[in-house]
């Protein structure tokens, strides 16, 4: 598991980046605000010229911070330095580890984008955890503050309590399963069902799955009762 995040560039162009990041840490903005992350430019090709300074404002108006780069050439160094940002490598886990041991239990933690992120704990007060590109999976309690996101489905052995937000990128057939249901809020690919508008699920402590229906979040039981007749 990563405590830092990753913000991988794939244009130079500022106001591309903007319109870009913007749109991302809208979907959960209250997930994304002061995340410390690692900005990576190993996927565009970068000058002497670049203006790291303007990119770094793009970056934190959108309420991340930036806490170091990578995939950077060697000669840039200095001048990244100069902006107080270290530069770190990916082959150069040293750089990273201090910042790992520090915290034992991240508030945020991160899985590897494309592979299932499997929390096997009852979540902490206040712990986020976000799975980039794969699905969630929590065996263990969520407390009515924990935040779960999925690019994929979720998945929690336990009650799921605060909020849970799955198919990030749009995803529309992406579920929500649980063995129990308190939930605060609830998404699947940007629509939004609060507890509020939650006014009969069936059966809170049976095993159920969330999912859209023509449009409309849905809450039904995991496996349908079919009576004999």
């Amino acid at each position: 598991m990563y405590t830092l995040m990753s913000l991988v560039l794939h244009s130079s162009d500022l106001a591309t980046v903007a319109r870009s990041l913007h749109a991302r840490v809208q979907q959960a903005p209250n997930f994304f605000a002061n995340t410390p992350v690692i900005v990576d430019f190993s996927q565009v090709p970068v000058s002497p010229s670049y203006n790291f300074k303007a990119l770094f404002k793009v970056v934190r108006q959108q309420q991340l911070l930036p806490v170091a780069v990578r995939g950077l050439p060697e000669k840039l160094s200095e001048q990244l330095q100069v902006l107080g940002v270290p530069v770190v490598e990916h082959n150069s886990p040293q750089a990273i580890a201090p910042e790992v041991e520090q915290v034992a239990e991240p508030d945020l933690i991160v899985g590897k984008p494309g592979k299932t992120l499997f929390v096997e704990r009852p979540l902490r007060a206040g712990q986020r955890c976000y799975a980039p590109d794969a699905d969630l999976v929590i065996v263990g309690e969520c407390g009515a503050d924990n935040e779960l996101i999925a690019d994929g489905n979720i998945h929690v052995y336990g009650v799921l309590r605060g909020t849970a937000l799955c198919g990030m990128q749009g995803n529309r057939d992406a579920r929500i399963f649980c063995t129990g249901f308190d939930a605060k809020k609830v998404s699947i690919a940007g629509v939004t069902l609060s507890r509020a508008k939650v006014s009969d699920v069936p059966g809170s402590e049976q095993a159920l799955q969330v999912k859209l229906v023509a449009g409309v979040i849905e809450i039904r039981p995991l496996i349908d009762k079919i009576s004999a007749v």
